[in-house]
């Protein structure tokens, strides 16, 4: 399933080293699988786990582990997630986890999670991560761009916050959402505040346009 999914999300399994493949030989069992995925079999204990990845992690084409267990009659699940956290600090390479089996391995995760080892239920769930943590790092490496800037008058826009909080405004709208928007040089409407109807006359006879007209009252909700 995860060697399915790395190949679903891009990613290349490493080749291991020819090095690394025979200290696998050496150490793991006849029937055991050296070639990535790496198969320790189903009765491995923790020995077994501790051989793999101590090999695995030296190996210079590998940039991270996942670590795939489920229970079988002669695994210990907790003292396989104690080695994890033993073997951990010693690397810079990231060691994901998928300890499959509900109420079994209950106790073995909240060891890994009590020591920063995440664990994902599914192998699919790691292979993401680890997908996710490549776009990452493409991203870094990225042309830096210089940062666009523009003029704004900030002052402005403090004074006109300062004003409606002072005034008991639970949110900002009409004509000074309208100034704050100019202030940061955004585009607006052209309006103006009006008091009395002779004011609003002497603006409709300059513009000669339509009209819209909207109440500037905190205590109304629907202004036109």
């Amino acid at each position: 399933m995860a060697t399915d999914a790395c190949e679903q999300f891009s990613l290349e399994l490493a080749n291991l080293e020819d090095e690394t493949k025979e200290r696998l030989k050496e150490k793991l069992p006849h029937d055991s699988s050296v070639a990535n995925p790496i198969d320790i079999l189903g009765d491995a204990k923790s020995d077994r786990y501790e051989i793999a990845l101590e090999a695995i992690l030296t190996d210079p084409n590998v940039d991270g582990v996942i670590v795939l267990l489920t229970p079988q009659s002669g695994s210990d699940e907790d003292e396989t997630a104690r080695l994890i956290i033993k073997i951990s600090p010693g690397t810079k390479k990231t060691i994901l986890t998928c300890f499959m089996g509900q109420k079994k391995v209950k106790g073995a995760i909240k060891i890994l999670q009590n020591h920063g080892i995440p664990n994902y239920a599914d192998p699919e769930d790691a292979v993401r991560v680890f997908e996710a943590m490549f776009r990452y790092g493409e991203w870094l490496k990225r042309p830096k761009e210089a940062v666009k800037t523009f003029p704004v008058s900030k002052s402005r826009v403090d004074h006109i916050l300062n004003e409606s909080i002072k005034e008991g405004y639970l949110e900002i709208g009409g004509e000074r959402a309208l100034q704050i928007m100019k202030a940061y040089g955004i585009p607006t409407v052209e309006n103006y505040l009006v008091r009395e109807l002779h004011e609003a006359l002497d603006v409709a006879e300059s513009l000669h346009s339509s009209l819209a007209m909207k109440i500037e009252s905190p205590a109304i909700l629907h202004k036109s």
